[in-house]
């Protein structure tokens, strides 16, 4: 191994232990986005700190995470800890992504802008899929979404492993054809498709290279975790019912105490 490989590696390794202690401290504060969680992705505080969720208050953020203010912190964990943060807005307006230069200043240069971007996330560090914790689970069937908050609704009331892809422009680089290969064990790959255009070409691509992929369309407008807060788990169920081997779901009659109405 050469010097500059030891270099990187221990560059990752201070990254993750950085990004771990980040992950702990915005754990303790996801209370403060209980009515984001409630109200818009359908999971309460408790479910969110099964995955490690946390929230940036103000007056609690870490040197150098003032940007991330009032962002939800989304933890990418492993059996090996952190290896990817993202801080998710959580504020109730329409301008994420819609970034416009306002104007720039002829004097000292500087630009104002306006809007801002849906997630961020620290430099240097590669994207991975989410929730590869359900790589282990002991089940023939798994379930892909686009993004964390789908993957997590999804397996928290179906039951089932879900893990969540970062976009078919990644999915489909170079870089990440890796990422295919985790689904080769699996009788049966449900993809859930996003209810719009996108949304349903981003599953053809990964259908092209998952051969035991299955895809699940939503209806117009609606991704998995709307649909699942609109028309409840039973529905999203019966999409997924030809193939699903029902003995890979768990009875457990604890997981209807405390949880919102779905239905």
């Amino acid at each position: 191994m050469s010097e500059d490989d030891d270099a990187l590696r221990v560059v990752n390794a201070k990254r993750r232990e950085q990004m771990q202690r980040s992950a702990d401290h915005y754990g303790q504060f996801l209370d403060q986005a209980e009515d984001y969680l409630h109200g818009k992705r359908g999971i309460t505080v408790e479910e969110g700190r099964s995955y490690g969720l946390g929230y940036v208050p103000a007056g609690e953020a870490l040197d150098g995470d003032e940007q991330y203010v009032g962002r939800l912190v989304i933890p990418y964990r492993t059996r090996n800890g952190v290896v990817q943060l993202k801080y998710r807005c959580t504020g109730d307006h329409d301008n994420c992504k819609k970034i416009t230069l306002l104007s720039t200043d002829p004097d000292t240069g500087k630009e104002k802008w306006d809007g801002h971007e849906k997630y961020m996330q620290p430099a240097g560090v590669d994207p991975s899929l989410y929730n590869v914790e359900a790589f282990h689970a002991d089940s023939s069937v798994i379930i892909v979404t686009e993004g964390e908050a789908d993957a997590m609704a999804v397996e928290l009331r179906t039951g089932l492993p879900a893990v969540g892809y970062p976009g078919v422009g990644l999915w489909a680089s170079r870089k990440f054809r890796h990422w295919r290969l985790c689904f080769d064990p699996y009788t049966t790959v449900y993809i859930i498709a996003d209810g719009d255009e996108p949304g349903r070409s981003s599953a053809k691509r990964l259908l092209k290279d998952l051969q035991n992929g299955i895809p699940v369309y939503m209806p117009d407008g609606h991704d998995a975790t709307s649909y699942l807060m609109e028309y409840g788990t039973d529905a999203l169920l019966d999409k997924l019912g030809y193939g699903v081997d029902y003995d890979d779901i768990p009875d457990d009659e604890d997981d209807d105490e405390d949880l919102p109405d779905f239905d």
